[in-house]
């Protein structure tokens, strides 16, 4: 089977969407013919990933306009193609699906709820739009089991659970890099709280940890640690 895979950043993987492909792939690439659209501005021209065909997407500069023309571009290329199914990622892509849909069978997995309080008028406009468009997918999942009635209930659609613990063997932790981390940060072994972020955003909840950390007495230290601007760092 030939499969597409659209809405991430690129490969290899630093966390969020990314990562998830990147653990699917890792399984289905012997026994399948498997492309990833990825970023210009992220995955560098001679960046190569085993047994997948990484298609370097040109996108513009900016929060917004990044993530939108990678689609966007992704999109138009993938309708040259001929791929058996494609496999969405992100809720925010899901307008793509007007065009995904004139070829191909479409799986779309949501990552994340919808963030209204954050979100600009027209940054809500677009989510609502989006929440409308991925009623046109084949099949909707969501790594989240606690948001999947709700979207059942505003999608109108059966929205299947998977989630993200996907297990390989084969994956490479950079160690080193990790202790060096804790290092800089003078975190001794037994002796410290580690919060993994991912991405620094206010759905991670970091918030809800530092309260109770300030309610406490106590000299172990509280890390969090997590991707600023795609630097691993901690807070």
């Amino acid at each position: 089977m030939k499969i597409g895979y659209i809405g991430i950043k690129g490969l290899p993987s630093q966390a969020g969407a990314d990562r998830v492909v990147e653990a699917i792939v890792q399984h289905l690439s012997k026994e399948h013919e498997l492309t990833v659209y990825c970023s210009s501005l992220v995955v560098s021209p001679n960046t190569t990933y085993p047994g997948v065909e990484l298609i370097r997407v040109p996108v513009l500069r900016g929060k917004h306009l990044h993530a939108i023309t990678l689609f966007f571009f992704s999109t138009l290329h993938a309708l040259t193609r001929d791929f058996d199914l494609i496999h969405l990622h992100n809720l925010e892509a899901s307008f793509t699906l007007v065009l995904l849909k004139l070829r191909y069978k479409v799986i779309v997995t949501i990552h994340g709820e919808s963030d209204y309080d954050n979100s600009g008028r027209l940054e809500i406009i677009l989510l609502r739009i989006n929440e409308w468009l991925i009623r046109l997918a084949d099949s909707i999942t969501n790594v989240s089991e606690s948001h999947i009635e709700d979207n059942r209930i505003r999608f109108r659609r059966t929205v299947y659970f998977i989630p993200n613990g996907v297990y390989n063997e084969e994956t490479n932790i950079d160690l080193t890099s990790a202790r060096e981390l804790l290092h800089s940060y003078n975190a001794k072994p037994n002796n410290y709280i580690l919060f993994a972020a991912g991405r620094v955003i206010p759905t991670k909840s970091a918030s809800t940890l530092l309260e109770a950390y300030r309610k406490i007495t106590t000299e172990i230290k509280l890390l969090i640690v997590g991707i600023i601007r795609r630097k691993w760092v901690a807070l």
